[in-house]
C-alpha cells in the first residue's frame, strides 16, 4: 500500500487521518496498562499476542502518518515500520482469538487447523505484500514509475484484495466457532446454581455473543470497503477498527473473568463426542467436584481419579460407553 495520493490531499481528509490514526497510536499504551493490572501469566500466548496486535496497530499508524505527511522522510524508514506494524496487528489479533478460543472450545483437532491456517496466511501473505510494498517505494521516486512499478503495482492490486479476503475471513471463522461454543456453554450450564448467578452467566454470556457479532461485522465491513477500492479510506481506518476490536476483546476477557468468579464449570468440549453423556446430570446432583470430574475427556480419566479419590468420589469400572460414577447422586426427579 503506498500513502500518498492527491485525491486524499484536502483539509477534510487530513482531519480524518489524524483522527483515526492518532487513537490508534495512543490506545496501546492504556490496553497494556489493562493488560499488565488484568492478567497473571505474562508468559501466556493470549498476554503476548494482545501487546503484540495493539503497538503493532500503534506502530503502523505511527509509519502511515510519517509516509502521508513526511516527504522528505526516506521510504526505508516508515516502509519497513508499516509492515511490520501490519504483521503484529493483523496475525497478533488472529493469534489472540485463538488463544481465548481455548478457553471454552476444547476440539484440538479443530485448534490444529485454526493455527495451521493463521500460520499459512501470515507467511504466505505478509511475505508477499510485504516485498511488493518494498518494490513499489523503491521504484516509485521523484521520477516518472518504472515498468517494474507499474507490473508490480497491478499484481498487488489483486493481491490486495485477496489477503483481506483471507485475514478477515479467518477472523470471521475464528469468531463464528467462538460463537458457537459460547452457545452450547450457555445451553449445557445455564441451570446451574441459583436463579441469580444463572441470570449473571446468561447476561454475560450474551454480552460476549454481541461482542463477538461486532467483530464479524467490522471484519465484514473492511472487506467491502476494499473490494469497492477505497484502499486509501481503508489505509486511513484499518489501525483505528483493529484499535476497537482489540477494546472490545478486552470486554470479552472481562466478561470471562466474571463467568470464573460465578463458580461456573468450565467447557471442556464443544464437540459432544469428547463429553461424558452424565456430565449435565452429574454436575446438578452432586456440585463443581463431579462437573469437574465427569465433564472431562476420557483420556483425562486416570489423572481425575486422584482427585475424585480425595473427595471421596471414585469411578465405576462398568459400561464403557457411558462412564457413569459410583457415587449415589441425590435423585433429581423423585426416580
Amino acid at each position: 500500500m503506498l500513502f500518498s495520493d492527491v485525491r486524499w490531499g484536502t483539509q477534510i481528509a487530513t482531519i480524518i487521518l489524524l483522527s483515526f490514526n492518532c487513537v490508534a497510536i495512543w490506545s496501546a499504551v492504556p490496553l497494556t496498562f489493562r493488560m499488565f493490572a488484568t492478567i497473571r501469566d505474562k508468559r501466556s500466548l493470549y498476554f503476548r499476542a494482545t501487546l503484540a496486535s495493539s503497538w503493532g496497530l500503534s506502530l503502523r499508524s505511527q509509519a502511515y502518518i510519517m509516509g502521508y505527511y513526511g516527504r522528505s522522510i526516506p521510504w526505508w524508514v516508515y516502509g519497513p515500520l508499516s509492515q511490520l506494524g501490519w504483521i503484529c496487528m493483523v496475525s497478533g489479533f488472529a493469534l489472540v482469538l485463538w488463544s481465548r478460543l481455548g478457553l471454552i472450545f476444547g476440539n484440538e483437532r479443530v485448534k490444529r487447523y485454526l493455527l495451521f491456517m493463521i500460520v499459512f496466511n501470515g507467511v504466505v501473505w505478509h511475505t508477499i505484500l510485504s516485498v511488493f510494498a518494498m518494490i513499489m517505494w523503491h521504484q516509485r521516486g521523484p521520477s516518472p514509475p518504472t515498468p517494474l512499478y507499474r507490473r508490480v503495482r497491478d499484481v498487488n492490486q489483486v493481491c490486495e484484495y485477496i489477503q483481506i479476503c483471507f485475514f478477515n475471513s479467518q477472523e470471521i471463522i475464528i469468531s463464528s466457532i467462538y460463537i458457537y461454543a459460547a452457545y452450547v456453554y450457555l445451553r449445557d450450564f445455564s441451570h446451574l446454581n441459583s436463579p441469580r448467578t444463572r441470570a449473571k452467566v446468561r447476561g454475560a454470556l450474551f454480552l460476549l455473543l454481541t461482542i463477538q457479532a461486532i467483530v464479524v461485522f467490522l471484519d465484514a465491513a473492511i472487506i467491502t470497503i476494499d473490494l469497492l477500492g477505497l484502499s486509501q479510506l481503508k489505509g486511513m481506518i484499518n489501525s483505528f477498527i483493529y484499535c476497537v476490536k482489540l477494546e472490545l476483546e478486552f470486554l470479552v476477557l472481562n466478561q470471562l473473568i466474571e463467568i470464573s468468579r460465578l463458580g461456573v464449570p468450565g467447557l471442556p468440549s464443544s464437540s459432544p463426542a469428547s463429553w461424558r453423556p452424565d456430565a449435565e446430570a452429574a454436575a446438578v446432583a452432586t456440585g463443581p467436584i463431579a462437573a469437574r470430574v465427569t465433564a472431562v475427556r476420557i483420556e483425562d480419566r486416570d489423572e481425575l481419579e486422584e482427585e475424585a479419590e480425595d473427595a471421596h468420589m471414585s469411578f465405576s469400572d462398568g459400561s464403557k460407553d457411558h462412564g457413569v460414577t459410583n457415587a449415589q447422586p441425590i435423585s433429581l426427579s423423585g426416580k
